[in-house]
């Protein structure tokens, strides 16, 4: 019973060592840098715009059921992200778009399909890099975009979000 003690503070003791050790390396900073620091390590996205020749967005106007979306990426189908006028706490500017989290691999192998319906599927392909920032940790580099095969401009939003624009 007292080895069961015994191990049990000890794996109590490791995991908040851990836990603190994770903590202050998360907000640990050098020098003026940091200034404007706003930690935001866990969320990278890509925006994807359907639009039609006149710059209508083809999911806010019906022609894609945002529940028939889905997106894949290494086996794993989920349905998409797309959010509407409902959530108010997402940005206008982001309402009615396919986000995609931007993970991956360095280099070209990183293949997402995005499921537009029973009949339609596109492919969307990123080349990353990885960035270090001094005190916001490591993130992606979108080096290039191609969707269908087709290379596409990626605009950055802000801070750690992109967006591409796709004439359907």
């Amino acid at each position: 019973m007292l080895t069961i003690a015994i191990f049990l503070e000890t794996f109590v003791v490791k995991k908040f060592t851990a836990l603190l050790a994770l903590v202050l390396l998360l907000v640990s900073c050098n020098g003026d840098d940091c200034d404007d620091f706003v930690p935001d390590i866990l969320t990278q996205f890509l925006y994807i715009e359907l639009v039609d020749a006149n710059g209508a967005n083809l999911i806010e106007n019906g022609t894609y059921a945002i529940t028939n979306i889905f997106t894949e990426r290494n086996g794993n189908r989920f349905p998409a992200v797309v959010f509407t006028d409902n959530e108010t706490f997402i940005a206008p500017e982001q309402r009615y778009k396919i986000e995609i989290g931007v993970v991956g691999n360095t280099g070209s192998n990183n293949t997402w399909t995005i499921e537009l319906s029973d009949s339609e599927t596109d492919t969307l392909q990123l080349n990353l890099a990885i960035e270090s920032r001094d005190c916001n940790g490591t993130f992606y580099q979108i080096r290039e975009a191609q969707y269908n095969d087709t290379s596409v401009n990626v605009e950055e939003l802000g801070q750690n979000l992109f967006e591409i624009r796709v004439v359907k």
